[in-house]
């Protein structure tokens, strides 16, 4: 029988947690104090384009939710980062 390595085979037992997609960690790092503009490039590179779009949608959700002006700033950021991005890779389809 397999079996994941962390799951316990006791009764009542849950599976470890997933860790966080790359979506999240951005979204949850755009939302930091400390988070700077300057830091999209990295964070936005080496992503796909199917995780360009859910983080398109994440960040359309994130602006319909109260936030402070500062952070309100840094998803609006991301979302103009996020269309250049998906501009480039539409464009080097072509």
């Amino acid at each position: 029988m397999w079996t994941h390595p962390e799951w316990h085979l006791w009764a009542g037992a849950e599976p470890p947690p997933r860790q966080p997609g790359p979506t999240d960690v951005i979204m949850s790092r755009v939302r930091h104090p400390s988070f700077t503009p300057d830091q999209l490039g990295d964070l936005l590179r080496g992503l796909s384009r199917r995780q360009l779009r859910r983080l398109w949608r994440q960040s359309a959700a994130a602006l319909k939710t109260e936030m402070g002006d500062d952070v309100r700033f840094n998803v609006v950021l991301l979302r103009e980062q996020l269309l250049n991005r998906l501009d480039q890779l539409g464009s080097s389809d072509s």
